[in-house]
């Protein structure tokens, strides 16, 4: 994941190889896209901003973060479906677990089905 801009996978056939995010409206000014884009934009971002004597623009990619918790908050209101029901919530916990336990030892931790299988 670059930069949480593009996304590379292979081996899940519903998934496209490459993914880039959009970036936000009001971002029209920037043309570019994927990592590369984003690192070149930010640059001519920074040059125009020394020139003029302001601060840069920020740059936001749409990741889809807002959209899920917008989701989510219209669960909880009574509003919508629950984006991310136990089946979801309890394979990405142990994972996200695992990833800190292995932060922590600085030590690679394997990820194993069970891992990611909630058992019916």
């Amino acid at each position: 994941m670059d930069q949480h801009i593009e996304i590379r996978q292979c081996g899940l056939d519903d998934e496209p190889a490459l993914k880039r995010f959009p970036y936000a409206p009001g971002s029209e000014w920037a043309r570019l896209r994927g990592l590369t884009g984003y690192m070149l934009e930010i640059e001519k971002e920074r040059a125009r901003a020394r020139r003029a004597r302001r601060a840069p623009r920020w740059l936001p990619v749409l990741k889809g973060h807002a959209a899920h918790l917008d989701r989510f908050l219209a669960h909880v209101e009574g509003k919508g479906p629950n984006p991310c029901d136990v089946e979801c919530a309890v394979p990405v916990t142990r994972i996200a677990l695992k990833l800190l336990e292995s932060a922590r030892l600085g030590l690679p931790l394997a990820v194993n089905p069970e891992d990611w299988h909630v058992p019916d």
